[in-house]
């Protein structure tokens, strides 16, 4: 006779409460999805230069308008937690030192993605779900910047992809253009 898996899902006050009691070695990369608790693909040279280039390049075009949160969380509800590579997030400073970050205070998140683009697609959805107005995915083996639009239900409505050579413009800031060479 077959015994059933017992799975135990997690809510983000449990995650956060797991993560500052150590329960999670230093440096290890998790987030909270849809309850269950993920662990990341180690970051690459690629990747990592690319967080650094688009973290450099958003830094500089934004300040004062919007503020920078780079690898941090973003909590889309009760039982998922994400940290994307890049979140442009409304200034509110003294807001966030008394709760996290929600979507509504989310302009743009970026996910870039290697190893990890199957995984970063799937959390579009959740990204979408939550009402995050709009997502990038940097996507390096392919050399190319895939822009969602307009969350609807669990994906989003307008979807583009801009190639080396091209540009792209967060829809909330329609004054920054950014090369997608430069990111890559």
């Amino acid at each position: 006779m077959a015994v059933p898996v017992a799975r135990r899902l997690f809510t983000v006050e449990e995650f956060q409460r797991m993560g500052e009691a150590g329960v999670f070695p230093e440096g290890d990369r998790v987030e909270l999805l849809d309850g269950e608790i993920v662990e990341l693909s180690p970051i690459g040279d690629p990747h990592r230069t690319s967080v650094m280039m688009l973290t450099t390049r958003f830094g500089a075009l934004v300040a004062g308008r919007a503020l920078v949160s780079c690898q941090n969380p973003v909590d889309l509800g009760r039982v998922t937690q994400l940290y994307p590579d890049l979140a442009l997030l409304a200034p509110l400073p003294e807001v966030y030192r008394t709760r996290g970050n929600t979507p509504e205070d989310v302009f743009l998140v970026v996910e870039v993605a290697d190893t990890s683009l199957a995984y970063d697609r799937a959390k579009l959805a959740r990204y979408a779900r939550a009402g995050i107005r709009e997502a990038w995915i940097v996507n390096l083996n392919d050399e190319v910047v895939e822009v969602y639009r307009e969350p609807q239900g669990d994906e989003y409505a307008r979807r583009t992809r801009a190639h080396r050579g091209e540009h792209v413009t967060p829809a909330a800031f329609s004054d920054i253009v950014i090369a997608v060479a430069d990111v890559l």
